[in-house]
C-alpha cells in the first residue's frame, strides 16, 4: 500500500492492528488477521518519521518531517490535535499515566511536553544542539529517557527539566537510534535495550542506579551489517 519507505511500525495495544508511518506522508492501519489495509490517515505534508499508540488504542500519535506532531482519532479516521515543532519531528511517545500528555523530540534538540488540552503551549526540555532520535516514558511518570545524535543517553526528571542520569558519549561515539525499557515484575530490576548507529544492540541493567559510575552492560548483541542506515527499532520482552 505504501509508495515510500516505511520508517516506523507499531502494534495497537488492544487489538490485532498495526500502524505504519511512511515517507509517502501517510499513516496506514493494517488488519493482521485479514492481511489487509483498513485505514489510511492523510494530513502530513512531508515524510512521517514515527508513529505511536496511546495505551487505550483510541489515539495514534505521529511525528513528521513537516515539523508537526499529530494526534489521530483512529475510529473516526481524522486528525484531532496538531502540535507545531521548531525542527523536524523525530519521535513521539504518549505518557504512561496522563492520557492528554505526550512527549516529542525534534532536530533542534528540544524534547516537548505536549498537552492536548492546550496545543499552542510548548513546554520543552533542552538537550542543547544535539538532535534527539528516540524517547522512552517510564511507568513512574517522572522519568523520561532520550537518545541523541551525540551518543548520549539521558534520563530526565520531567518535573524540573534536569536529567538525573547521563550515559556519557565517548570520543567517536555513534548516535543512539532507539531505546526500549522493561521492568521485571515483582522487583525493582530494569533493563534498558539500546540501539546504536554502530550496529550493536546493548542491554543495560538498572539504568536508574545513580550509585554506579558506569552503566552496567550485561549484553552486547552483534550481527547487523548496515552501512548507510541504523538499526531503527528493537524491543525487549522478559
Amino acid at each position: 500500500g505504501h509508495t515510500g519507505a516505511i520508517y516506523s511500525v507499531q502494534y495497537a495495544p488492544n487489538r490485532n492492528v498495526v500502524a505504519s508511518a511512511s515517507f509517502d506522508c501517510t499513516v496506514r492501519l493494517w488488519d493482521i488477521d485479514e492481511q489487509k489495509q483498513v485505514s489510511c490517515l492523510e494530513g502530513h505534508q512531508l515524510s512521517v518519521f514515527d508513529v505511536t499508540w496511546r495505551a487505550d488504542g483510541e489515539l495514534l500519535g505521529t511525528a513528521s518531517l513537516d515539523r508537526t506532531c499529530v494526534l489521530w482519532d483512529v475510529k473516526q479516521e481524522k486528525e484531532v490535535t496538531r502540535f507545531q515543532c521548531s525542527g523536524l519531528a523525530q519521535c513521539i511517545r504518549f505518557s504512561t499515566q496522563a492520557p492528554h500528555i505526550s512527549f516529542a523530540s525534534d532536530s533542534t534538540g528540544k524534547i516537548y511536553i505536549l498537552d492536548s488540552r492546550s496545543p499552542e503551549t510548548r513546554n520543552y526540555l533542552d538537550n542543547g544542539t544535539s538532535m534527539v532520535n528516540t524517547l522512552h516514558c517510564f511507568e513512574d511518570e517522572v522519568r523520561l529517557a532520550s537518545g541523541d545524535m551525540n551518543g548520549d543517553i539521558k534520563v530526565w526528571d520531567v518535573r524540573n527539566g534536569h536529567f538525573i542520569r547521563l550515559f556519557e558519549s565517548k570520543p567517536n561515539s555513534f548516535a543512539i537510534s532507539d531505546i526500549s525499557v522493561i521492568k521485571i515484575e515483582d522487583s525493582d530490576i530494569e533493563y534498558m535495550a539500546v540501539n546504536s548507529y554502530d550496529n550493536v544492540l546493548r542491554l543495560y541493567r538498572d539504568a536508574h542506579d545513580s550509585s554506579r559510575s558506569e552503566p552496567w552492560v550485561v549484553r552486547e548483541i552483534r550481527g547487523h551489517k548496515n552501512r548507510n542506515w541504523p538499526i531503527k527499532n528493537a524491543f525487549f520482552n522478559n
